[in-house]
């Protein structure tokens, strides 16, 4: 099992739009699957863990939140419809762990 783990943003700081929460850490567990679908900390819904085929029906369903993809590897995904994921937008500095 792999984690992801977003760590805790100072208070008052960034915009609301930031995955990063300034009430506590967010901690993504990856059993299985290849992604995360997550929406910024200020919306406080829950991620929706995919693999590749179920990108595009996740991100449609969490469309007005602002949605982003997180991989396994802790790497932010961009998607589009014709490319579907194509690649990390850079390193997020994000921790990752596995915990076997």
């Amino acid at each position: 099992m792999r984690a992801v783990t977003i760590a805790q943003k100072m208070s008052g700081t960034g915009t609301i739009h930031d995955l990063a929460s300034d009430q506590c850490e967010i901690v993504l567990v990856f059993d299985t699957a290849e992604s995360a679908v997550v929406t910024p900390a200020y919306y406080n819904t829950n991620p929706i863990y995919t693999d590749a085929d179920g990108i595009k029906d996740a991100m449609a369903e969490m469309a007005d939140y602002s949605p982003s993809i997180i991989d396994r590897d802790g790497c932010l995904c961009m998607y589009d419809d014709y490319n579907g994921v194509v690649g990390m937008r850079g390193p997020t500095g994000y921790e990752v762990s596995d915990d076997d």
